[in-house]
């Protein structure tokens, strides 16, 4: 019985850290694909910002360009804060609960503008300031609802 037990115990710690990693998986997604913070200086034109992040940061979809994303300028601190945020309606993904910044934040936005193939995807950017809300797990950054 003893041994039962203390197998039933390691199989049980290991579903938890399991569960603790994909967190921290699903959190470094996040990181990856939307913060930079400072933002990261690119010298051309304003479109070459998102034509270099996306290709360093490797934000392709199943082997195609990806039609769109969003890079946030501020700290991961603050934007992880916004988890403990009052939850909402997403305007995107209607059927999640999302957090809502309470300030403007500084954004680029990177649109595709030219069907190809990694490494070949071109953007077209957006620098503004919006509020943005995000999508937590287990109080964890998980999803922007851009």
């Amino acid at each position: 019985l003893q041994g039962k037990m203390s197998h039933i115990m390691m199989w049980t710690l290991f579903l938890l850290l399991l569960l603790h990693l994909t967190n921290i998986s699903q959190t470094y997604d996040f990181l990856k694909r939307h913060m930079d913070y400072p933002m990261t200086k690119v010298p051309g034109s304003a479109n070459f910002y998102c034509n270099v992040m996306m290709q360093e940061r490797e934000l392709f979809k199943n082997g195609t360009c990806r039609l769109s994303n969003t890079f946030i300028h501020e700290s991961i601190p603050y934007i992880q804060s916004l988890c403990y945020n009052p939850p909402g309606p997403c305007k995107i993904r209607h059927r999640q609960t999302c957090h809502e910044s309470p300030d403007f934040l500084r954004v680029t936005d990177c649109f595709n503008i030219k069907d190809g193939q990694p490494p070949n995807c071109q953007y077209r950017t957006k620098f503004s300031y919006r509020k943005i809300r995000v999508i937590c797990k287990n109080d964890r950054l998980f999803r922007l609802d851009a």
